[in-house]
């Protein structure tokens, strides 16, 4: 079971937890202006992932179901049968 991180906002700062490998007790981590939130917890992600050697890719893979569908979509849209009217939906 993996680690849940604890998240406490605030308009300034924010306030940053982490949880034993069991999810049973939290500890504070860090406290992190509330604007660059963002940037830390991408780079806890990867520093994370590296610790536990877990790969996470980097751009979000498209499905199967959807990759048809786009196929799908791109063909009725170039489909010489159709009005131009339709195309453009």
């Amino acid at each position: 079971m993996g680690k849940a991180l604890g998240i406490d906002f605030g308009a300034k700062r924010t306030g940053i937890a982490i949880t034993d490998a069991m999810q049973i007790i939290a500890g504070g981590l860090t406290t992190v202006l509330t604007h660059l939130l963002d940037d830390f917890i991408d780079d806890y992600t990867k520093w994370y992932a590296e610790e536990e050697g877990i790969k996470i890719p980097e751009e979000p893979q498209e499905q199967k179901e959807e990759k048809e569908l786009l196929t799908r979509n791109e063909w009725i849209r170039n489909s010489n049968s159709l009005d131009d009217s339709i195309r453009r939906l």
